[in-house]
């Protein structure tokens, strides 16, 4: 029981590092979650930092207003603020960024036009950009919120590339559905029309030069997936407003022809 409260207090520093708090500023949450209201000895002793640091790290959680001094007398105290506050800041962040969004893409589009690049790799970076895609997707218009892609779906299903059931769960959240040329292998001829899932697909007759690939458009941007060497998830983000427009066409063009 032990062993397991310590892999999780180890998770859960984790998380909150991932969150946005420093490697102090977890612990020490995670030590007033535990502690209550305490004084700086109570924290100092449970987390094992010095208490000339603990002052300002604590202050710092105050600013982020994940905790708050009490004084009682002449005792100084500190205490947590309730966990559903780390959500509740965060909605608050994604609100403003949401809100500021046509203006950030506004002063965005000032610059050259020249496509901008990133790669990804390893089945974390594969995921990182299935949940960055999904939300700029949310940040569109809703005539404009939408996936294309051209895949596998055996090696969609398979979850090569990232967490599937993850990144539907989001797509499926933002209200972002999505239509998918395909190979008509047998897996997709079961599973491929998923209306819940806001999925159309359209089978094509089946090809070996589709497998370990995936073409993905949403927006302005391009999403190229594939394996590496070792078998790697691996993928090139491509933004450019004029090259995603060409391909959206192209898709919508070849949606239409096998679809009549």
């Amino acid at each position: 029981m032990l062993k397991e409260l310590t892999f999780n207090m180890n998770k859960l520093d984790k998380t909150l590092q991932e969150y946005g708090l420093n490697v102090k500023e977890a612990k020490i949450y995670l030590a007033l979650l535990e502690l209550g209201r305490a004084p700086i000895l109570a924290i100092a002793k449970q987390t094992k930092i010095k208490r000339a640091g603990l002052y300002y790290t604590i202050q710092g959680l105050v600013k982020k207003g994940l905790a708050t001094e009490v004084k009682i007398g002449k005792k100084r105290l500190w205490e947590p603020l309730e966990p559903e506050q780390l959500l509740a800041r965060e909605d608050e962040r994604h609100r403003l960024i949401t809100h500021a969004m046509p203006e950030l893409k506004a002063l965005h589009n000032l610059t050259s036009g020249e496509a901008r690049i990133t790669y990804y790799r390893g089945f974390t970076g594969i995921n990182r950009l299935d949940r960055e895609l999904v939300e700029y997707a949310a940040t569109l218009p809703k005539e404009q919120r939408e996936f294309l892609e051209y895949g596998n779906i055996d090696d969609i299903l398979s979850g090569k590339f990232s967490d599937l059931d993850k990144t539907t769960n989001r797509r499926i959240g933002a209200n972002t559905p999505i239509r998918m040329i395909a190979p008509a292998t047998p897996t997709a001829k079961k599973k491929a029309h998923d209306p819940k899932g806001l999925r159309q697909v359209i089978l094509v007759p089946n090809s070996k030069q589709a497998d370990n690939v995936i073409y993905l458009i949403v927006g302005d941007k391009i999403a190229l997936y594939s394996l590496d060497e070792n078998d790697d998830p691996a993928a090139v983000l491509i933004t450019h407003p004029g090259q995603a427009r060409l391909q959206r066409d192209l898709f919508n063009l070849a949606w239409r022809s096998l679809a009549s």
